[in-house]
This record gives C-alpha cells, structure tokens and sequence, in this order.
C-alpha cells in the first residue's frame, strides 16, 4: 500500500514538473522570435499518451533546400515523464525523398530520429522542445546537417509538391486540425500578437484572445504561407 502511495505522489509531481515545463518553453518559444518558420499546436488534453500529440507545420522557405516551398506537417508525442524522456516525432506523410527518415512499423518512411540530439541535452538547461524545433527546420536544409547524404532533387521535388499541404493553405483551407482554439490559451499574451496594445479586462479576456489569435492567424500566419507560392 505504501509503495502505491508513493507511485502515485511521484506520478503527481511528474506530471506537475511537466506542465510547468511546457509552459515556461512554449513561453520561450513564442517569444524569442527563431521559429518563425516552424509551429507547434499543443493537443486539447496532453495527458503523455500515444494518441495525445501535438501537432507541428514547418514551412521551407530558403531556396537552397531540395524541398523549397514545402509546408510540411509532424507529430510529436511528450511522454508522462517529459523532459526527462525523449518526445518521438513523425512525419504525418512519408517522404521518400529523405535520407534520414526511418522505417515505422509499417513500412513508411516518416519516423524522424531526435533520440541521439535528446541524448546531448540537460533539460535543465536548454529547452527539449526549442532544439526539437531547430532539428525540425534544419531537417529540410543539407546545408545545416552534420553528415552529409545525397538527396534525390525530383523526388524531393514531388515531396515538397505532393506531400506537403502547401496546396491546401493555397486554397483557403482554414487548417482547424493544425491550429485548434486549444492553441489559444498558450498564446495568451497580447504582446505576442500583431495587435500588441490590445487590453482586456476580465470579463471579455478569452473572447479578445481568441478575437487576437484569429487577427494573427488570418493577418500574419496564412499570408505569410501563401506567399511561398
């Protein structure tokens, strides 16, 4: 009995230290301006699990990359003990093209390796999620891998035409699954948003922050994805 009381405290304060932790990187992240080209959706209840996942997009905007004008979309599940284990990521889509894409149980090639990256952390000092993020962008860039592999250009071509969701935000698709109003509790500072003066009082908070994500969402976000066409 006693040992069951202890599981379950530690479970408590792991999943204490968790959300704390989440929340002081996504505050980092939405502020310090690195990750203009990459986002990260959290899920409506992130309790750790498979199904859980948060829900990423990242937008290849420099010309050198093989899938230039790519909008691609990821998964990445944060197990219980977050950031004391390593978060996996996957591709929604398989991408032949990609050297470093492995083998999911299936047979598609969508599964990313952060394992040895994670290995090279101390949560405690960097941000899993913020060096996650610059592995995802950099994914997309030869220019910034550490070994280098031959990509095949016109199957990355295809890739960055077909597989990605470019097409998608092109066409005025309002990408609920990809930017649910769940979001919007993480970015409830005003500040972060392109009407930086707006001032709520208590009463219409939530309604001025969903009114403000929608502003940014719709003034800043898409348009700066369409114009990669």
């Amino acid at each position: 009995m006693e040992l069951r009381n202890d599981a379950a405290a530690t479970d408590r304060r792991d999943a204490l230290h968790r959300t704390l932790y989440l929340r002081r990187e996504y505050t980092l992240i939405a502020t310090c301006g690195q990750f203009d080209d990459v986002l990260l959706v959290p899920p409506q209840n992130d309790s750790g699990k498979p199904d859980d996942c948060w829900r990423g997009l990242v937008a290849v905007r420099g010309s050198s990359s093989p899938w230039y004008r790519g909008v691609f979309t990821f998964l990445v599940c944060l197990p219980p003990r977050y950031p004391f284990e390593a978060p996996s990521v996957r591709m929604e889509t398989p991408l032949r093209s990609h050297p470093f894409l492995l083998d999911d149980s299936e047979g598609s090639k969508c599964v990313v390796p952060f394992d040895d990256i994670y290995l090279a952390l101390d949560p405690m000092r960097v941000s899993v999620m913020a060096q996650l993020l610059h592995h995802m962008k950099s994914l997309f860039y030869p220019s910034e891998w550490i070994t280098t592999a031959p990509v095949n250009k016109a199957i990355a071509r295809y890739d960055a035409e077909r597989r990605s969701v470019t097409q998608e935000v092109v066409l005025g698709k309002p990408y609920v699954d990809y930017l649910s109003r769940e979001a919007v509790s993480f970015f409830s500072n005003p500040d972060y948003f392109e009407n930086g003066d707006i001032r709520m009082d208590a009463s219409r908070r939530e309604e001025m922050w969903e009114k403000a994500f929608s502003l940014w969402l719709g003034r800043t976000w898409l348009p700066a994805v369409r114009s990669l066409q």
